[in-house]
């Protein structure tokens, strides 16, 4: 990693623009051919919007010359970069040269319409049990059957993301789960069996009130299998101050099994909930279903591969793989170092390991490189993106004891030309705090570049919606969206900055 200047920049500090000066300062200058650059961006948009914007520019600086020559440089994602690379030099990395390439739609149909050829019924079945075990509900309190699935497809899509060695992926999460369920402690059940004998011999005598309350703990008991659900269900029953079977009739109970016996039995309910050991244990639960969850991701990936293989098909994915395989052929290297002289990296936080290694590669092949990013703003994890990776690497860039021969370099955007004062200075305060000992405090703080006027209103007011229903709350936001328009969006009622003066009637 050299030749790279890091420029931070935070939200509305005109990343864009320096961009483009800086393109336009050294094409003009003629220090750079427009075809020896490249410029990543995250999205085709972006990068249209950039071509466009430093062709204006390169315009507006008089170097009109230069401009008709910009759609020579090679603008784009990084997977459209990649892929160019790939359909050069297809044959040192062995893919087909009419290769097809799989759009992230068609990759989520593909998913959504090969698991279940991979997910036997045995699985299933198991998963089912898992859920009844530890009582899984979705949102709306009903069984959910399928909260698995989501677990199965991120398995799926760091595999994707990620080179990662899925068997051992799979040891290291049964450890963590080892770790937390560190108890050796075996259940008990015949400590529970007498509890349960003693329990449905009283519950006929006990009012109905405590009955409800009571009963579905007794039906669990009595299930063939006794479930993580109905153990902490007892285990608070037996412990709480005021049980739902009332103090005397939990007494009555400690006389029968007596109360070494009962005090066993807590002890051994409470120990248990933590434990691994045993099928049937809640952490015994975890790791097979993990096995279970992993397997089928790694069977599936298997076949994912072959289908590609067979049909000549990339991913995205695939496309990051084989370019990082290209960039250490020395063929490749050599031509890309003659041929290319500056690299420019825009979002550059929202880069995933692979990109990461991508970027530093080639930027070692560059004369010049800038990297510009906001780790505030990343929003890329579900894809892959490592912040606290990129915050690293960005903390190099800042050291000064770097070594001066890599010639790293950084710079900072400090002003905010999008917002008005008060929304700059509240949202730096919170992100200096949300991010203190994480970023340094200088790579968070903006300052407000634009002019304030007095007669605007307050940029930002808190609505007290308090409500006791959803019904209510809706009818107190629309009350405020219908003042805001009958005032055309200018100072409704007298207000303190951030906090309505009364709350809605």
């Amino acid at each position: 990693m050299r030749n790279i200047q890091y420029i931070n920049a935070g939200a509305g500090s005109g990343k864009t623009t320096r961009l483009t000066e800086i393109l336009s300062e050294k094409l003009g200058k003629g220090d750079f051919k427009p075809s020896e650059v490249i410029l990543t961006t995250f999205t085709e948009l972006a990068a249209s919007e950039f071509r466009e914007k430093s062709r204006e520019r390169l315009f507006k600086d008089n170097h009109a010359d230069v401009a008709e020559e910009l759609d020579a440089a090679t603008i784009g994602t990084v997977h459209a970069v990649a892929l160019s690379f790939i359909q050069k030099y297809w044959y040192l990395i062995g893919v087909s040269p009419d290769m097809k390439v799989m759009s992230e739609e068609d990759l989520q149909v593909y998913i959504s319409e090969s698991l279940s050829n991979y997910v036997p019924s045995s699985a299933v079945m198991f998963l089912n049990n898992y859920r009844a075990y530890f009582d899984i509900r979705d949102s709306l309190g009903k069984a959910d059957f399928d909260f698995w699935k989501a677990h199965l497809l991120t398995i799926i899509d760091k595999a994707n993301n990620y080179s990662i060695d899925i068997e051992r992926s799979k040891l290291e999460s049964c450890r963590v789960v080892d770790k937390v369920f560190s108890n050796q402690t075996a259940f008990n059940h015949q400590l529970l069996h007498s509890f349960t004998q003693a329990l449905a011999s009283q519950i006929g005598g006990y009012s109905d009130s405590a009955k409800n309350k009571v009963q579905p703990i007794l039906d669990g008991l009595n299930n063939k299998v006794i479930t993580y659900a109905t153990i902490v269900k007892l285990y608070k029953e037996l412990t709480k101050e005021r049980p739902d079977m009332g103090k005397k009739n939990r007494q009555c109970l400690i006389d029968i099994i007596g109360e070494s016996n009962y005090d066993a039995l807590v002890d051994n309910l409470q120990a248990f909930q933590m434990s691994s050991t045993g099928d049937d244990s809640p952490g015994g639960m975890m790791k097979q279903m993990i096995n279970i969850l992993f397997d089928i991701a790694k069977e599936w990936k298997d076949g994912f591969n072959d289908f590609k293989a067979r049909r000549h098909i990339i991913d995205y994915n695939d496309m990051e793989r084989l370019f990082l395989k290209l960039l250490v052929r020395p063929q490749v290297k050599d031509e890309i170092k003659g041929n290319y002289k500056l690299m420019m990296v825009d979002e550059f936080q929202d880069s995933s390991p692979i990109q990461l290694e991508i970027f530093k590669l080639l930027s070692d092949l560059m004369e010049q490189s800038y990297w510009v990013g906001d780790p505030k703003q990343s929003i890329y994890g579900f894809r892959g993106a490592d912040v606290e990776l990129v915050n690293e690497i960005t903390k190099q860039f800042m050291d000064e004891n770097r070594d001066s021969a890599l010639n790293l370099s950084y710079d900072n955007l400090p002003q905010s030309w999008r917002s008005r004062k008060p929304l700059v200075d509240m949202t730096t305060e919170c992100f200096i705090r949300a991010f203190d000992g994480v970023i340094d405090k200088k790579n968070v703080k903006l300052d407000a570049a634009r002019k304030e006027f007095s007669e605007l209103s307050y940029p930002l007011s808190h609505w007290n919606c308090c409500a006791p229903n959803a019904e209510a709350f809706a009818d107190k936001v629309a009350d405020r969206i219908q003042l805001l328009l009958d005032n055309q969006f200018v100072n409704m009622t007298e207000q303190t900055p951030l906090e309505m003066q009364e709350p809605f009637p």
